[in-house]
């Protein structure tokens, strides 16, 4: 079933026009980011875009060009904006439910607080307290 206002590329992954962003890109549900070559979304068979790390390795990044204008945007802030909407409030930020932060299918991301991201963390063991912080100072004997 298709419920994608762009269509899909299989039965399994679904389309959606991202906020704010040219109608030429769309979110997959399997958290990826496509693009329509001619910028035609719905006569031509979508083709993702290359990922690329950035924050050293941590999360994927998409260069969106518009008008020769290239931006470069978090592919799981866009996957949150096309799946959830726009931010719920001002200082939003996008959770991985998980903890794990190259998994950007939208069922792992949701909107929330910078509070709810720590948490989160915690909860997850990634968070950088202690011995993982990297001011932390150990005792040697």
């Amino acid at each position: 079933m298709n419920n994608s206002n762009y269509g899909s590329l299989s039965e399994e992954i679904f389309l959606k026009p991202i906020p704010g962003i040219i109608e030429k890109y769309v979110a997959g549900s399997d958290g990826h980011i496509y693009s329509y070559p001619s910028g035609k979304p719905i006569t031509e068979k979508s083709i993702p875009i290359r990922l690329a790390d950035c924050n050293n390795g941590r999360y994927f990044i998409v260069g969106i060009c518009n008008h020769g204008d290239i931006k470069h945007h978090c592919v799981h802030k866009l996957i949150c904006l096309a799946f959830h909407g726009e931010k719920p409030f001002q200082n939003a930020c996008v959770r991985h439910l998980d903890g794990n932060w190259s998994n950007n299918k939208p069922n792992n991301l949701m909107w929330g607080s910078y509070s709810e991201n720590e948490d989160d963390k915690r909860r997850h063991g990634r968070a950088l307290i202690g011995e993982k912080h990297w001011k932390s100072k150990t005792n040697s004997q």
